[in-house]
């Protein structure tokens, strides 16, 4: 608010994502009252996580859509295989028989002073947070969509008396401005304040897609590039009414990075991806796979226990 006759209005969006201003207040025109309309990122860049292997939900095919794969809790998840012999679970982990399951649990804590869930973005659901485990994956889903709203919405408010008084900087990614990760060699590239105010245009719906890894990885990264078009499609016609730049992020964890390098490089998605962030992906081979294979999974802890002696 700069002066007593000026008010400052933050947006607010409908159930379609369309933004609006409200709550105009009515002053005397010898007042010269001015009303100032704080405008959001009008621009959406969909980023689409992919888990990584058995860390996407799966029920059964069947009619009674039974789970088959559910990690809404650590400990009931562990309980719930640990005396499951070898037999039974080639019956239950059937890539014919099993089919990804959006009903897991979903993380709704709120990072970001605006919330994401069901006006800004569609409701978490939608897109697709119930396919991902959530005591794998919930906590750090709910962080990185804060993180990724927060510097805009920090900077919009900032200033206003009844928002807590924000000021400049206080916003996630600010506060790693021109300061190294120490994730990469020395040299690395740090975030510049020119990108940071870039980045701060656009608008970060995080998605998940979910798939069987149970399948072949091939068959995973064609249902990733048709939800790719769908994720687009959402935010150019659906939701928010042509916010869609049209071009999405990948965010991986091991074998995701596969189903992600599968469909950019020989699904020919290039021009439909910004950009993919990998993490751990197996790249040069998994080891661990490996020896499971010959071996088993006897010397892994409570992990040998869930996926077999």
């Amino acid at each position: 608010m700069s002066n007593d006759n000026t008010t400052c209005q933050l947006p607010q969006w409908d159930e379609n994502g369309n933004v609006f201003w409200n709550g105009f207040s009515l002053q005397q025109i010898s007042k010269d009252a001015k009303v100032k309309l704080l405008k959001p990122p009008t621009k959406a860049i969909p980023v689409i996580f992919l888990p990584g292997v058995m860390g996407t939900n799966l029920m059964s095919t069947e009619k009674n859509n039974k789970a088959i794969w559910r990690g809404d809790s650590d400990i009931d998840t562990f309980f719930g295989w640990v005396k499951k012999d070898g037999k039974i679970r080639r019956i239950l982990l059937n890539p014919d028989t099993t089919k990804v399951d959006d009903r897991g649990e979903i993380n709704n804590n709120i990072y970001s002073p605006i919330s994401d869930e069901g006006k800004l973005f569609p409701r978490r659901k939608e897109r697709k947070w119930g396919e991902a485990l959530a005591f794998c994956y919930g906590d750090f889903l709910s962080v990185l969509q804060g993180a990724l709203l927060d510097d805009w919405q920090k900077d919009l408010i900032k200033g206003l008396p009844d928002q807590g008084g924000c000021v400049v900087g206080s916003g996630t990614l600010s506060q790693l401005l021109e300061k190294p990760l120490g994730t990469e060699e020395d040299g690395e590239a740090v975030l510049t304040p020119s990108e940071l105010e870039h980045f701060e245009k656009f608008l970060f719906p995080v998605h998940v897609f979910g798939y069987n890894w149970l399948q072949d990885n091939a068959e995973s990264a064609t249902k990733l590039v048709e939800y790719i078009d769908k994720v687009i499609g959402m935010y150019k016609h659906l939701h928010g009414h042509g916010m869609a730049v049209e071009k999405v992020i990948l965010v991986t964890h091991s074998m995701g990075g596969l189903i992600a390098r599968y469909a950019s490089q020989y699904l020919g998605c290039q021009n439909k991806i910004l950009g993919i962030v990998h993490g751990v992906i197996p790249d040069l081979g998994s080891p661990a796979a490996y020896r499971r294979m010959k071996i088993g999974a006897k010397q892994e802890g409570a992990a040998g226990i869930v996926l077999g002696k």
